[in-house]
């Protein structure tokens, strides 16, 4: 039997697949609320779950953080 305090080795696709149904179920938590879309994908996101990034003068929304990470490589490459 396995030990219950030895802690368990997940695979990046068994850590996707939980961030995606997480993610899944916070929408359906919060629909009905004020939505706005992703800055990459353009999904529609519950502004109250949105990760933002804050610029001089704009604030961008992101669904997550693979979209976020796209977003900073995309503007490293393009400067």
């Amino acid at each position: 039997m396995a030990d219950p305090h030895e802690p368990t080795i997940e695979s990046a696709e068994d850590k996707d697949v939980k961030e995606k149904e997480l993610q899944e179920h916070l929408l359906r938590e919060h629909s009905g609320q004020e939505s706005i879309p992703c800055k990459v994908c353009l999904k529609e996101v519950p502004k109250s779950l949105a990760r933002t990034f804050e610029g001089e003068d704009y604030v961008s929304y992101f669904c997550g953080l693979d979209c976020l990470h796209e977003w900073e490589k995309d503007d490293k490459e393009s400067t």
